[in-house]
């Protein structure tokens, strides 16, 4: 497993020195084969897939290029009229592969480390012994330039915080009115962020929603999802248009901060391809086959 950890680690590290470059029939290709045939040597060979095989005319193939093992794709398979049709990316598309690859690699390791922690933590194995919880996370951010990557951390305060409301205060509040405790006039109101958690993450009209579906169409731009949100929710008295160019604020339970939406969709734009999860499901690496083939949780980890 520790080998495995390295090959994860280093394979994210190689993803890093691959770019690309549009051809004249308008394919993509490695711009320099000799960074892949140098990975070639190193991490790549432990994470052999299974059925794919090597091919050096790679231009219109899914799989554009396989030397010891080392697997990237620049294309994808369209389904259409029971065939399965390959078409070439374009720069762009393989660089967010690339990238996509990259995030799905960590966090799946990562995740799994996680798990790793917490079996070695149970209680279960120390009873006799007391026991601490560890809770590590993103504090509140409230940065000079705050993007999309606030957004999440902060939207995950919110939730910790509704969580803290409603098991420690609100919990309890019943529990003294159940025993007849005089506790006086209490606002929760104020400390309640339920209306923001559902105006993001509405399975149907949520904001994070919105941002989803604007990422998977492939032809939105920052600029007009930032106005979708703010025509869907600019009179929520959470969600605040702002004066300036791709800018809105949010009114946390700390305070309000304001957003650029510059670059929302490509930092959303993190998920695998089905053609590349099926190839690293078939990976000869247990660990990586395992990463790939547990289902996420809902927030997005394997933990």
């Amino acid at each position: 497993e520790i080998q495995d950890i390295n090959v994860i680690i280093a394979t994210v590290l190689h993803l890093g020195n691959i770019e690309f470059e549009e051809t004249d029939n308008d394919c993509v290709v490695i711009k320099d084969e000799i960074v892949v045939h140098n990975a070639a040597t190193g991490a790549w060979p432990h994470l052999t897939i299974g059925p794919w095989s090597h091919d050096d005319n790679f231009n219109n193939q899914t799989i554009t290029y396989i030397t010891h093992s080392y697997i990237f794709m620049v294309g994808f398979s369209l389904p259409l009229s029971g065939q399965v049709i390959q078409l070439s990316k374009n720069k762009i598309q393989a660089e967010d592969e690339r990238d996509a690859v990259a995030k799905a690699l960590y966090e799946r390791m990562f995740g799994w480390l996680v798990i790793k922690i917490n079996e070695s933590l149970k209680a279960e194995k120390y009873s006799n012994l007391p026991s601490i919880g560890i809770l590590d996370i993103c504090g509140f951010e409230d940065l000079r330039l705050n993007s999309f990557e606030q957004l999440c951390i902060n939207l995950m305060n919110e939730q910790l915080q509704n969580f803290m409301n409603k098991r420690i205060i609100e919990d309890d509040m019943e529990l003294y009115r159940s025993e007849k405790v005089e506790i006086g006039d209490v606002d929760t109101d104020s400390i309640n962020n339920d209306k923001l958690l559902r105006l993001f993450m509405d399975e149907k009209s949520g904001i994070l929603k919105m941002i989803d579906e604007d990422t998977k169409s492939g032809f939105s731009t920052d600029e007009r999802t930032v106005a979708k949100l703010t025509d869907q929710f600019g009179d929520s008295g959470i969600f605040i248009p702002a004066t300036a160019n791709l800018e809105f604020s949010i009114r946390h339970f700390a305070g309000k901060v304001t957003y650029s939406g510059q670059s929302f969709l490509k930092k959303n734009m993190d998920t695998l391809s089905k053609d590349m999860m099926d190839c690293l499901k078939s990976s000869q690496s247990t660990l990586i086959q395992d990463l790939f083939s547990v289902p996420e949780t809902m927030t997005g980890s394997i933990s």
